[in-house]
């Protein structure tokens, strides 16, 4: 009798070992053609569909149905509460991968139901709403936009690859934060009086379409010496009070994907991306600018993506004080 009671001690200390392994399973890793592999963290919002929990299977209600679970201070003890105060229930909380428990679970200084409601990541530390306000819309996640850029690239009617710079607040803005909306290149230098003239009207041509899913990205090359590449990004935003990305490209880095190879041509210089990231205007040249593709393609409806929302999301943007836009709504609120 004792040796068979130890078998069974034994033989259930093997099945609990297995059950907390089998708890501590995580996702799979992905990558795209323009970034490196995202964090683990990064895979699991938004939620893809092999991520994505059953109605019958919510995670809140495995950690109910455990009663030693239950016992634990860290549990969700009610799933309608809001144990952290960020506006998002314990139950959604629990379904996204966030801390109920903490308001800002990725430590970038910005509760999670902010991020949630302005479609950024609450689960990643670098992607923060900007300090500008630019405006956002939900954003695929890591394994569908690398289904997505697949066959990106630089050419008219291609899914455009993607590029990074740093604007006027010192934010690190890439392209494919846009994704979904109707976006206009326009690049520029400080010296070249057309550009100075499309300036002069850009913020109002930016404000009458931005509630619409619209930005404009502008590059400047220049400062007031032609070939100088120093521009002075300050010194433009405040000459034409604009409130839009503004970025140093004096290198080229960025510009040189929008211009042919013959080394030569006009500026500003204009370049359009339509809601379904795929190049519509390359190398268009010369003032007053493409405003008229811009406005063709702002007809077209943004593509459907899958981000979870709360249900009190109306609400708790008000409480919050975003303003009425889906796209930028949270600047009213920085």
């Amino acid at each position: 009798m004792p040796r068979i009671a130890s078998l069974l001690l034994l033989l259930l200390l093997s099945l609990g070992l297995t059950a907390c392994s089998s708890r501590r399973g995580g996702g799979g890793g992905g990558s795209d053609d323009d970034d490196s592999a995202p964090d683990d963290d990064d895979d699991l919002w938004p939620l893809d569909d092999d991520d994505a929990a059953d109605d019958d299977d919510a995670a809140v209600d495995d950690d109910a149905a455990d009663d030693d679970d239950a016992a634990d201070d860290d549990d969700v003890v009610d799933p309608q509460g809001d144990s952290d105060g960020d506006g998002l229930d314990n139950a959604f909380e629990a379904q996204i991968g966030t801390d109920p428990n903490d308001a800002d679970s990725d430590g970038d200084g910005f509760d999670d139901g902010f991020e949630v409601l302005a479609y950024f990541r609450p689960l990643d530390g670098d992607d923060t709403p900007f300090e500008g306000g630019w405006p956002r819309g939900p954003l695929p996640s890591d394994s569908e936009w690398s289904s997505l850029s697949s066959s990106s690239g630089w050419n008219p009617g291609q899914f455009s690859s993607n590029w990074s710079l740093v604007d006027q607040h010192g934010d690190t803005v890439e392209l494919k934060d846009f994704y979904g909306q109707v976006v206009m290149i326009d690049i520029g230098a400080e010296w070249c009086g057309p550009c100075r003239m499309a300036a002069e009207t850009l913020q109002a041509e930016f404000e009458d379409r931005v509630d619409e899913g619209f930005v404009v990205l502008q590059l400047l090359l220049d400062g007031f010496t032609p070939g100088d590449n120093n521009p002075s990004v300050s010194r433009w935003v405040s000459d034409f009070g604009l409130e839009l990305p503004v970025f140093d490209d004096g290198g080229m880095a960025t510009t040189t994907h929008y211009v042919d190879g013959s080394g030569s041509f006009g500026i500003p210089l204009f370049a359009v991306i339509g809601r379904d990231h795929s190049i519509e205007v390359w190398n268009a040249q010369g003032f007053p600018g493409p405003w008229s593709n811009v406005d063709s393609l702002l007809n077209a409806s943004p593509p459907n993506v899958d981000w979870p929302l709360p249900s009190n999301a109306s609400s708790l943007r008000s409480q919050l004080g975003f303003g009425s836009s889906e796209w930028n709504g949270y600047r009213d609120a920085l």
